[in-house]
């Protein structure tokens, strides 16, 4: 937590030329005083100390007031934040929010510059979404001033991306994260207030596919029977199989490691002990004797457990897959979560023992 205290003052150690005295921002921020100019200044009996503003009667005061209040609420915005995600900042940093960064009209640079500087605060995948996103508004207009955005632009941009075969909920997604950076926007000073606070877009409830147990059993008889003796697709197969056995993401069997695997030769208590990539804690997962007759032979212990295809080879190789099957459902990899969850619930009844294993934080989501 940073403990700190910001201020307006009067410099009055020094004059300028012309008799006024420059307007300062007082930072005491984790017992370390630094003063920053905000390139304002006023005479000394037309300068408010206790409401830290210019008095009505001095020249230009309603544009000196809007400017140094701007500039203290960039820097305790950034405070902050920083507190929020626990981050320890230094003077410097706020100096860099002052002078540079922030101060731009540009929703693409405000977007890229907060990228740079606090991406380490979201996950790979989480990055290269609002990267992605970014491209997509890049190619409907190419520049983009926060003064461009309002309720007209988003209308013509939402009939852009649903022109585009865009889902309603994926213009949702876009509507979400342009939102969050323009509170972040707002945090930071760059504007006074969200331009599309008024906006309302509608997510839609996504359809739950997923096997049954008949299904399931078909596609395990078909991986042990040896008929299928396209690598790809027995390599595919494998994955989305112990998948659906342990309710792992995709992301989370792709970067599976022999060494998550513990008590291999005592069926009782095997089990995956691994760091979840989306919730970054620590799951214990059991292993029944169908996942444990899916694992490979060990390795060496930082070597991948399975060979594991990019998400839309993946994908496309779980169509032909099911096709041979004779499932006539539309399968990705993401259902064989929704089918771990969906048998365990059938089998135990015990949806508390289902989130835990899911490893979601709340039941609502289970």
């Amino acid at each position: 937590m940073n403990r700190h205290h910001i201020e307006l003052k009067l410099r009055t150690d020094r004059q300028n030329i012309d008799g006024t005295y420059t307007i300062m921002l007082y930072v005491n921020l984790n017992r370390k005083v630094k003063y920053f100019t905000t390139n304002q200044s006023v005479l000394k009996e037309h300068w408010n100390q206790s409401k830290q503003e210019v008095y009505a009667r001095a020249d230009n005061w309603s544009n000196i007031n809007s400017t140094i209040k701007i500039f203290k609420q960039r820097a305790e915005s950034f405070i902050s934040i920083a507190n929020a995600e626990n981050r320890i900042v230094t003077a410097l940093d706020i100096e860099r929010i002052l002078r540079n960064s922030h101060n731009t009209n540009s929703y693409f640079d405000f977007v890229e510059n907060y990228i740079k500087k606090h991406g380490a605060n979201y996950k790979s995948n989480t990055l290269r979404n609002f990267k992605s996103e970014l491209r997509v508004i890049r190619s409907f207009r190419n520049e983009l001033d926060f003064a461009d955005i309002n309720l007209t632009f988003w209308k013509q941009f939402e009939t852009f991306l649903f022109a585009k075969g865009n889902s309603q909920n994926t213009v949702h997604k876009f509507f979400k994260n342009m939102r969050k950076f323009l509170i972040k926007a707002v945090m930071f000073g760059v504007i006074k207030e969200n331009p599309l606070k008024e906006v309302k877009v509608k997510q839609t409830e996504g359809s739950f596919a997923y096997l049954d147990q008949e299904e399931l059993n078909r596609l395990f008889r078909l991986y042990t029977s040896g008929i299928i003796s396209n690598n790809k697709q027995r390599n595919a197969l494998q994955c989305f199989l112990f998948a659906c056995f342990t309710g792992l993401r995709y992301s989370d069997v792709k970067e599976l490691r022999f060494s998550d695997l513990h008590n291999l030769n005592n069926p009782e208590r095997a089990q995956i002990e691994k760091k979840i990539f989306k919730t970054q804690e620590i799951e214990r997962i059991p292993l029944n004797a169908k996942a444990l007759s899916l694992i490979p032979a060990p390795g060496l212990a930082h070597r991948p457990v399975f060979r594991v295809y990019s998400n839309q080879v993946l994908n496309r190789t779980l169509k032909s897959i099911m096709d041979l099957a004779q499932i006539n459902k539309k399968v990705s990899f993401h259902v064989a979560r929704h089918t771990a969850a969906t048998i365990l619930l059938d089998l135990s009844g015990n949806i508390e023992a289902v989130r835990k294993i899911m490893g979601h934080k709340r039941i609502q989501t289970t």
